[in-house]
C-alpha cells in the first residue's frame, strides 16, 4: 500500500508516525503504574504539578464530579470545593471518564496527552509548511519545537568543561542545567517539555490552537456556503473548548481569529461563523466557572526589577538564544503575507511582558511557549535561506555556519530531553493499598467533603472525594482565598469544645474530618477535644491517622 503512496506522502505519513511513537514515549516514561504493586509510576519532574491534577482526573472517574455532571451540575475544584471551579478541567475530565470507562489509569492520562502532543507536532508541521511553503522550513521549525534554544547550555558546560566526554555527560545528564526562577538563574523551567509532561492539557490545547489557525488559512471561498459554514462552526467548536481545555490557549486562538479575519479575507466567513458555537460556549463557561482573578499591569515577568531595557534584553537573551537574533532576521527575509501574520505573534510576547495574567506571575509562560513554537518558523526560514545561498565552494561557509547555528539553538534542548530520559521515577501507592483511600472509598458518598489535616496526595483525593482545603500553592495560584479557609479550619480542629467544632462543621457541609498525628504545621489541634471527647470511626496507629464521621461526633445536627 505504501508503494502506491507519492513518495513525499511516504514521507510525511513516516514523520508523523514518529510524532507519535515519541509523544507516547515521552508521556508513558514519566508516568506509569504497577497493577501487581497498586503504585502510580511518577516521574520526579512530575510530582509537584501532578499533585493537582490526580485529584481532579479521580474526582471524574469515581468521585464528586463524576457524581456532579451525572446530576446536572457543574463541576467543581476537589482541592477548593464549594465554589465554581477555577482550573481549565477539560482534560482531566476526559481522563476520569476513560479511566472509568475501564483504561488503566495512566494510560487514561497517557493516551490523550500524548494524541494531544503528537497533534501539536502534526499541525505545527503541516501549519508552517503551508505558510513558508517549504517542508525543510516546516522540519527546522520542528526541530526546534523539540530541542529549545536557551543560553541554559552555558551553565551545563561551566559545570561539564568541552572534553572528549561531553557526549556521554550530556547523554546521561539528570538534572535539568537551568531551571528559573527557581535556581536563581535567568534562564526560565519552561522551555523543555517538562512542562507538557507537567501540564497534560497544555500540548492539546496548542494542537487546537494550530488547528484553528490551520483550518481558516486552507479554507476556500469557492466551496459551497454550506461547507464554508460548517467549516466555521468546526473551528467554533475546537476554539470554544479552549474556555474549558486552557484559558490562556483561547486568548491565543481568539487573537489569531482577530488578525485572520482582517489579514486573510477568506477567513471571514468562517470565523464570522464561529460565533455561533464560541458564544453558546462562553456562556456555558461564564456560567460554571469563575476566573482565577483580575489582571493587572505588572510589567517585565520575571525579569529583575527594577525593569530597564538592558535588564530586558538580557533576560530573552538568555532566555531564546540566537532565536532573538534569528527570528527578526527570518522576519526581514518573510514575504509581506507572512510579516502581516506575524504580528498576533508581536501582540503575544507583549501582553505577558506587561501584564501579569493570573494570580501567579509564571503562569504567564504559556503565552510566551506559543510565541517561541510560532516564531521559530522565522528562525527556520533564515537558516534555510542561509543553508542554500553561495555556490560550489562558496557554499562551504553558509553551509557550516549554518550547521553551528543549528546546534546552538538546539543543544540545550538535547540536554533536557536528557534529563527526562534519565529522570527518577518515584512510586505513590494508590487506594487499594492505601487503608485510609479504602476506607474513603467504602464507607463515603461520592459528594462528602472531608476536612483535612495534610495536603498533598491526600486518601481521599486518591478517590476522587473532596478535601476541604487543598495544597495553599495550588489554591492560591488558581484564585482561591486560601488564607480564610486555613482559618476555618484551625476554628475546626482548635475548637474549644465539641460545639463550637460542631457548628462550624455544620455550617461549612463537612461530612468527614481526617486528623493526623503530624499535620500541616500551620495548624492547630486542641488534643483532648479529638482524642478525648470525639471518638474516631477509623483509626489506624500506623498511620497516625484518625477519621471522624461528623453526624456520629456531632449526632444532633
Amino acid at each position: 500500500m505504501l508503494t502506491a503512496l507519492p513518495r513525499r506522502q511516504i514521507g510525511t505519513l513516516l514523520l508523523f508516525t514518529g510524532f507519535l511513537v515519541f509523544s507516547f514515549w515521552l508521556m508513558l516514561h514519566t508516568l506509569g503504574y504497577d497493577p501487581e504493586t497498586h503504585t502510580i509510576r511518577i516521574a520526579s519532574t512530575l510530582w509537584s504539578d501532578f499533585g493537582a491534577h490526580l485529584p481532579l482526573v479521580r474526582s471524574f472517574s469515581i468521585g464528586s464530579n463524576w457524581w456532579r455532571i451525572t446530576h446536572w451540575q457543574a463541576p467543581q475544584s476537589p482541592l477548593f470545593p464549594g465554589e465554581k471551579i477555577r482550573y481549565h478541567f477539560l482534560f482531566y475530565m476526559i481522563a476520569g471518564v476513560l479511566e472509568r470507562a475501564g483504561l488503566r489509569f495512566d494510560w487514561a492520562v497517557n493516551i490523550p496527552s500524548a494524541l494531544g502532543l503528537s497533534g501539536l507536532l502534526v499541525f505545527l508541521f503541516l501549519l508552517i509548511r503551508r505558510l513558508f511553503a517549504s517542508t525543510g522550513v516546516a522540519l527546522l521549525t520542528v526541530l526546534f519545537f523539540l530541542f529549545n534554544g536557551s543560553l541554559a547550555f552555558l551553565k551545563f558546560f561551566r559545570a561539564h568543561p568541552l572534553s572528549p566526554a561531553t557526549p556521554l555527560e550530556i547523554l546521561s545528564a539528570d538534572r535539568f542545567p537551568a531551571f528559573g526562577p527557581w535556581d536563581g538563574g535567568p534562564v526560565s523551567a519552561f522551555w523543555n517539555f517538562n512542562i507538557y509532561t507537567n501540564q497534560r492539557h497544555l500540548a492539546l490545547s496548542f494542537a487546537v490552537c494550530l488547528a484553528v489557525i490551520y483550518i481558516l488559512l486552507i479554507h476556500d471561498p469557492k466551496q459551497p456556503l454550506r461547507i464554508r459554514f460548517l467549516s466555521g462552526l468546526g473551528v467554533g467548536v475546537l476554539a470554544g473548548s479552549l474556555f474549558f481545555l486552557n484559558q490562556a490557549a483561547l486568548l491565543i486562538a481568539v487573537t489569531y481569529l482577530f488578525f485572520l479575519f482582517f489579514l486573510h479575507p477568506p477567513a471571514r466567513f468562517p470565523v464570522l461563523s464561529a460565533f455561533v458555537v464560541l458564544v453558546p460556549a462562553f456562556l456555558v463557561y461564564r456560567n460554571i466557572t469563575a476566573d482565577p482573578a483580575a489582571i493587572g499591569i505588572d510589567p517585565g515577568y520575571l525579569i529583575e526589577k527594577p525593569l530597564t531595557a538592558g535588564k530586558f534584553l538580557w533576560y530573552w537573551w538568555h532566555n531564546l538564544g540566537f532565536h532573538l537574533i534569528l527570528m527578526p532576521a527570518g522576519f526581514l527575509l518573510a514575504s509581506r503575507r507572512l510579516k502581516l501574520l506575524a504580528l498576533p505573534l508581536l501582540l503575544l510576547f507583549a501582553l505577558p511582558n506587561v501584564f501579569r495574567l493570573s494570580p501567579d506571575m509564571i503562569n504567564n509562560h504559556k503565552l510566551f511557549n506559543f510565541v517561541v513554537i510560532m516564531g521559530s518558523a522565522y528562525s527556520a526560514l533564515a537558516l534555510y535561506r542561509l543553508w542554500r545561498l553561495g555556490r560550489g565552494f562558496g557554499r562551504l561557509l553558509p553551509k557550516t555556519l549554518t550547521v553551528i547555528l543549528i546546534f546552538l539553538v538546539t543543544v540545550s534542548g538535547i540536554i533536557d530531553i536528557s534529563v527526562i530520559a534519565n529522570d527518577r521515577i518515584g512510586g505513590l501507592y494508590d487506594y487499594p493499598v492505601v487503608p485510609e483511600a479504602v476506607y474513603f472509598l467504602n464507607h463515603s458518598a461520592p459528594d462528602d467533603l472531608v476536612l483535612n489535616s495534610n495536603w498533598f496526595y491526600h486518601p481521599a483525593s486518591l478517590v476522587g472525594r473532596d478535601i476541604y482545603s487543598g495544597y495553599a500553592y495550588f489554591t492560591w495560584s488558581y484564585g482561591y482565598d486560601k488564607d480564610a479557609r486555613e482559618e476555618i479550619m484551625n476554628a475546626i480542629y482548635n475548637a474549644p469544645d465539641g460545639n463550637t467544632a460542631c457548628r462550624i462543621l455544620s455550617g461549612q457541609s463537612i461530612d468527614l474530618v481526617e486528623l493526623s498525628d503530624k499535620p500541616e504545621g500551620f495548624i492547630k489541634v486542641n488534643w483532648s477535644l479529638w482524642k478525648g471527647s470525639f471518638r474516631p470511626s477509623y483509626r489506624n496507629s500506623d498511620t497516625g491517622v484518625s477519621i471522624y464521621r461528623v453526624s456520629d461526633i456531632c449526632p444532633g445536627l
